[in-house]
């Protein structure tokens, strides 16, 4: 597999960022190697994943091994699906769903997580196996974000498995990762996909993998609450499609119009990715091994970056 000279950045985005995984195959297949990985949240899982393994067909093996077993059945996910994604005519499916909505609400309103803290480590052992991020076959770095003080923190080092929990780690829903001194939360919270830290401890022309949603064509909220949601929702919309364009490449495989919790979706994802990776393989091809003028004009100071 040849070395090319470039940072991949995998963003986040739940069950969307199963793309990458397709992108990962198109490069896999032209034996073209990153020379680092820089993930935030389901970015960081596909990307320890393949900086582990260098096998795409093997990290898709582990996400159907995830899916099939028990996992989103216990945890409840679909909690976390928009009332629009439940069926109205059946009465017993939103009995379901408002109990279960009510009971975890209730879960972060008392605790500091909706979910055991067992819950991510437990989804990670599916996925990814215990090493030290050291000793990954391609260079990988971890994006968090410190939910103290709003820092960014690009983990290098240490357990992998814990660099990935603490990049995943939502809100609310599963609790912080404590690693020196910090809480560590979703690298999404300051940086949806991580091309300002990437830019920070990369010298290399960036090829960014962007899954995060749109607003487009989404009906008009009918209550106050998801006024509020929607508002914040635009917010991360426009910083993020700010930031991303701050990479050489941008590669935004057609899965916005996904719930971030379609996992059951995984393959259709994959061949998204694969679609958009195709896409983007001459441009690819034609990187040179040197930073980008569109980076050195960019003002990296937006966030307080720091390694650990």
């Amino acid at each position: 597999m040849k070395n090319k000279p470039f940072t991949l950045v995998l963003g986040g985005g739940g069950a969307r960022g199963i793309a990458h995984l397709g992108v990962l195959r198109v490069l896999e297949r032209e034996k073209i190697m990153p020379s680092l990985i820089v993930g935030t949240s389901m970015g960081a899982i596909i990307g320890a994943m393949y900086a582990q393994t260098l096998d795409t067909y093997e990290a898709e093996r582990r996400i159907e091994k995830l899916y099939q077993s028990n996992f989103f059945t216990k945890i409840g996910l679909d909690f976390f699906v928009l009332e629009d994604y439940v069926d109205r005519h059946n009465f017993f499916d939103q009995w379901v769903n408002k109990a279960k909505r009510n009971y975890l609400l209730s879960r972060t309103i008392t605790r500091d997580s909706a979910l055991p803290e067992q819950t991510l480590r437990e989804a990670l052992s599916y996925l990814i196996d215990e090493m030290d991020i050291s000793d990954c076959r391609i260079p990988f770095r971890s994006v968090t974000t410190d939910i103290k003080n709003g820092d960014v923190v690009v983990i290098k080092s240490g357990s992998l498995t814990r660099a990935v929990a603490a990049s995943s780690t939502i809100p609310a829903i599963t609790k912080p990762v404590e690693l020196n001194g910090r809480f560590l939360i979703d690298g999404g919270a300051a940086c949806i996909t991580p091309v300002v830290p990437a830019l920070k401890i990369s010298n290399l022309p960036l090829v960014a993998v962007d899954v995060w949603k749109t607003i487009t064509h989404q009906k008009m909220p009918d209550r106050g609450l998801g006024m509020l949601f929607r508002a914040g929702e635009i917010t991360q919309i426009n910083l993020n499609r700010l930031l991303v364009d701050q990479a050489d490449i941008v590669i935004q495989p057609p899965v916005q119009e996904y719930s971030w919790v379609k996992f059951s979706l995984y393959q259709e994802m994959i061949e998204r990715g694969i679609v958009a990776g195709e896409d983007a393989l001459v441009k690819i091809k034609k990187l040179k091994k040197k930073k980008s003028r569109k980076a050195d004009r960019f003002s990296h100071n937006i966030f307080k970056v720091f390694e650990e």
